[in-house]
This record gives structure tokens, C-alpha cells and sequence, in this order.
């Protein structure tokens, strides 16, 4: 039998079982990205982490409708089409562009269905819906200029996801100041913009009313998205813990006022921020490293390594050293996994199926502390520690038949992480490797090439002085306490067909004959 999914609650500020409407329908919502720029590391964090839960309610036995969205009408998307010279929409299309190729490039699933905000103004449940029957239903009101806010004291727990009650809310840092506003928790539905050529006009029902020319707001948006294409309560509601307040307080307040039905989420999920010096990363901070930049210097693996290395709950700290940690372990990885290649040929293109009932059998047989770590809030460390520990039986394990099992469950287990497997198959030459007792420098910098930078490998650059500079390296490395460097190093030393040896006079390396 499976372990219990158990996820902590947000609003419940609590972890408990799992128990969705309907087993066949999960009904998860997470908050997609505002379409202005490249997609940074944090978005990396936030949507890496989604990914896995996507993949673990499907390894256990769920069927799940993801949801999510793409806000393509903000202020950001209007100034940066105005700093470009062309329009809103041209700039939202492109960065929409650039967050489905960086996603595609990190290996996260797409979304059962992906609603642009601008598509669910009007409609049925659109925006314009939704604000009209809050204000018939009184909990909203028009302003003198246009505008409209709900009101936040006509619902009693309001405040009750962050625990911020509307008498503690002061008008400032989040929650914008405005006369109009009979309470400064008071937030906007709508805001009026007759001049604006980027803008919407009201139906008449809410033009008669006083309702003017203008944008929707920034809640109402994910409101009426769930609404349409989810309906009106759903399972999860998952998202950066910044989305706490206003922004998820606000959805509960509109969607549930405006269905009568609670709880509008049965279980509301956020992760961590990433910190850079201690401050959260973020394009208003110009502290953000975008998606493509760090791809062209890490993997896709080393970047997900470094992101579920750290449980998504809790911060993650943005440090070279911390990637470059992250990186020594999926070149290690690589040189390991490039080493079965003679045995198991297939590996490298053809996977077993990690969603299926063979699936959960096998890791629920052959590695069950990694079922218990997903199950358990999706504690990724310790999920990957199982990994880890795998591929130490691996290593030990000398017969074809005692290695096939456990290369099956690892190359699962891989797979429900969300690692692209055949990415770890990079490293060029390695059949040439295996065939010679004398591996050339060319051979060498097959291996090595994207374990050590250009100046290390330039030490390497002649057949007499290549294996010497090597040690030297290693010995430096070990001397900074660099063990993970100390391993890449004699795990290539291994895929080159040799042994490297540790004495107390220094180290050698043997070469098979």
C-alpha cells in the first residue's frame, strides 16, 4: 500500500492527509507569471517545485487538472511597451514565448490548460460577472471616479489565510492608499482608465451603475480563471509565499462571497523565496539571474538539483558556491550514469513509464523511503538522498542481473523529480575511452570538459604533463575542502579505465592493461 500524501496547509497553517474531491480530478491552481520580462531563478523555484507535485500526484495514482495562468494585462506589460515603442500585446506574446521555452528547457510538465487573464474579462464566470454580482450581492462598491472595490468588512474572516485581520491592515507597502476606499484593506475589482487606449469598456449593467472605461484588477483575475475552468471550490491553490497577502487573502474574500460556497481552496500550497545577500530575488530589486543566463553556464539537472535540494518551503540561498556544488554533482552523475553505458546500452533513450502501476510497485518495493519523503510534503532533500543512496548500491552491485533492478528503480526515481535523464548522457568519446589503455588528452577533455573550466583544462593541453596537472588539481581541491571536486575527479579517472589511489605519500593513478 502507498504511504498518505501529506501536504502543510497554508491556511490551516498544519500538515495533514491529503483527501481530494475527486480522486480522478485533482483540481490544481498555481499562479502563473506576469509576462514582462525573462523568467528569473525564482520562477525557476516556484514552477520546478509545482512540477513535482504535478508528478507526484500523478505517481500516486491521481488524475489531476493543472491549471496555470499567464497574466498578459498589468502595469509592468504597459510601461515596458511603452519604453519599446509597440504595444502590450506584442510585449506579453514574446515574454509568454520566453517563459514556455525556459520551462520546456527546465523539463517542467505543461499545464492541463494555460488561460490568459485578457481571455476571461467577459464571459459567463469572466471578470465583469464576477464584479457584478459582488456588488449586488453588496459586497463591493463603485467609486466616484469609476473604479470598484470590494469591501472587505462585509466578510467576516477576511485575513484568515495570513492571519491579518482588516483593523490591522494600514494603508501603505501593499495596500494602496486611496481616498475612495471606505477601509484601507478595501482593494480594487476594477480600476477606471477612460483615457487608456489598453482598456475595457463595462457592459451596460455596470455602466449604469457608474462603472467607467478601465482594467480589471490584479486579484479578480485568478478568481474568475479557477471559476471558468476549474469551477468554484477546488483541491490546491499553489504559488510563491509573496502571494499570500494580498493576493491569495484576496481571491478566498472575492470567490467565496461571490459563490456563497467555502472553502473556495481545500489546500493552499507556497514555496519559499530564493534570497540573494538575504533579500528575496526579484526584477523590482535588479538582483534576479534570468533562466537563460544561468543555462548557459549550468545544466538543466544542476539547476533542478540545487532547487530540490532545499525543501520548498524554505528559502534558498542564491550563492555560486551552492550551484557549483549542485554542478559537481551532475557531473559526477553524468560520468556515473555515461559508465553503465556498455551494459545498458538503452538507457540513454529508452525509460521505463514512472506514472504507472509498475511504477509504484517498483519504488514501492525497491525504494520506499523515497515514496515516504514525497508523501511527506514533498520533502525533496530527503527524496533525493534516496537517489543517492541507490547509486551506492549501484556501484557495489558487480553481476548485470544484480544491477538491472536497481538501475530501473533509479532511472523511475529520476523521473518523478522531473531530471531530464537524457541529459545525463553529454559527455562525448566515452566508447573511445573505455577501448583504450592510453586515454589521449582529447579523451580527457571528452570527459572533463564541462567539470572543469577553460583555465583548468588548458593545464592539460600535452600528453606528457595532462595526468600530473590532473593530481595537482585534485590535491588542491582536497586541500579546500573541495570534496566534491576530489570525487568528480576520480569518478573520470574511473570512466577513463583507470584507478585512482590515495596514499599518505600523495595520490597515482593506475591504468588498466
Amino acid at each position: 500500500m502507498l504511504p498518505q500524501l501529506q501536504f502543510y496547509n497554508s491556511l490551516t497553517r498544519s500538515t495533514s492527509a491529503f483527501e481530494p474531491m475527486d480522486a480522478t480530478n485533482v483540481k490544481l491552481y498555481v499562479c502563473g507569471p506576469t509576462v514582462y520580462d525573462f523568467p528569473h531563478l525564482g520562477h525557476a523555484r516556484c514552477y520546478m517545485s509545482w512540477d513535482v507535485l504535478v508528478r507526484t500526484l500523478q505517481l500516486f495514482g491521481f488524475g489531476v487538472t493543472y491549471v496555470r495562468n499567464i497574466t498578459d494585462v498589468d502595469d509592468k506589460i504597459l510601461n515596458r511597451a511603452e519604453a519599446q515603442q509597440t504595444t502590450p500585446e506584442a510585449v506579453a506574446d514574446l515574454n509568454t514565448l520566453r517563459f514556455h521555452e525556459d520551462m520546456a528547457a527546465l523539463n517542467t510538465l505543461p499545464p492541463t490548460f494555460e488561460p490568459k487573464a485578457t481571455d476571461h474579462i467577459k464571459g459567463e464566470h469572466g471578470m465583469f460577472a464576477m464584479i457584478e454580482t459582488l456588488l449586488d450581492k453588496k459586497h463591493a462598491y463603485v467609486t466616484a471616479t469609476g473604479d470598484v472595490n470590494f469591501e472587505t468588512a462585509t466578510m467576516a474572516d477576511y485575513g484568515k489565510l495570513s492571519n491579518r485581520p482588516p483593523e490591522a491592515t494600514q494603508a501603505g507597502a501593499r495596500v494602496s492608499i486611496d481616498a475612495d476606499k471606505r477601509h484601507p484593506s478595501d482593494f480594487a475589482l476594477w480600476k477606471a482608465n477612460p483615457e487608456d487606449s489598453y482598456a475595457w469598456n463595462p457592459p451596460e449593467s455596470l455602466a449604469f451603475q457608474g462603472v467607467k472605461r478601465g482594467r480589471p484588477g490584479w486579484h479578480i483575475e485568478c478568481s474568475s480563471m479557477i471559476r471558468t475552468v476549474l469551477g468554484e471550490t477546488i483541491d490546491i491553490h499553489a504559488g510563491g509565499a509573496d502571494l499570500i497577502f494580498p493576493h491569495h487573502e484576496n481571491e478566498i474574500a472575492q470567490s467565496e462571497c461571490c459563490s456563497g460556497k467555502k472553502p473556495f481552496v481545500h489546500t493552499w500550497m507556497h514555496n519559499g523565496f530564493v534570497n540573494v545577500d538575504g533579500e528575496k530575488m526579484s526584477k523590482s530589486l535588479g538582483n534576479f539571474s534570468t533562466i537563460r543566463e544561468l543555462l548557459t553556464h549550468y545544466p538543466a539537472n544542476t539547476l533542478r538539483y540545487f532547487i530540490l535540494t532545499n525543501h520548498y518551503r524554505m528559502p534558498v540561498d542564491f550563492t555560486p558556491e551552492a550551484l557549483d556544488a549542485a554542478h559537481n554533482w551532475a557531473i559526477k552523475f553524468s560520468i556515473f550514469m555515461t559508465h553503465l553505458l556498455p551494459t545498458f546500452p538503452e538507457i540513454a533513450t529508452t525509460l521505463p513509464a514512472w506514472d504507472d502501476d509498475n511504477a509504484r510497485e517498483t519504488l514501492k518495493t525497491q525504494l520506499p523511503d523515497f515514496l515516504e519523503a514525497l508523501a511527506s510534503d514533498l520533502n525533496t532533500p530527503r527524496a533525493l538522498a534516496s537517489i543517492n543512496g541507490l547509486v551506492k548500491q549501484l556501484r557495489k552491485a558487480e553481476t548485470t542481473a544484480e544491477k538491472q533492478p536497481l538501475l530501473t528503480v533509479l532511472l523511475i526515481a529520476l523521473q518523478v523529480l522531473g531530471f531530464r535523464v537524457s541529459d545525463f548522457f553529454q559527455l562525448e568519446g566515452n566508447e573511445a575511452v573505455k577501448q583504450s589503455n592510453q586515454p589521449t588528452v582529447d579523451q580527457f577533455v571528452s570527459v572533463f570538459s564541462t567539470a572543469l573550466s577553460a583555465e583548468q583544462l588548458a593545464l592539460f593541453q600535452t600528453a606528457e604533463t595532462w595526468e600530473s596537472g590532473l593530481l595537482s588539481l585534485r590535491t588542491e581541491a582536497k586541500q579546500a575542502k573541495n570534496w566534491a571536486l576530489a570525487d568528480v575527479i576520480r569518478s573520470g579517472v574511473e570512466t577513463l579505465g583507470g584507478t585512482l589511489t590515495d596514499t599518505p605519500q600523495g595520490s597515482s593513478i593506475s591504468w588498466k592493461r
